[in-house]
């Protein structure tokens, strides 16, 4: 529990309900625009849900 008492941060998503969840993507395949860092934020939480950080990497195909 948080120290202001308000519990525990819930999953990182695109929870904004008036939002325009368009990404837009520069040359280097890098999300740019006003979306970017909620993007980046939701993608880390995916990739880690999905793959473990404590595998070694040469067990990766």
């Amino acid at each position: 529990m948080s120290k202001l008492g308000r519990g525990k941060r819930g999953p990182v998503t695109f929870s904004k309900k008036d939002c325009d969840y368009t990404i837009e993507f520069n040359h280097g395949n890098q999300p740019i625009g006003k979306n970017a860092t909620d993007y980046t934020s939701w993608l880390g939480v995916k990739t880690k849900a999905e793959f473990s950080y404590h595998i070694p990497q040469d067990k990766f195909e």
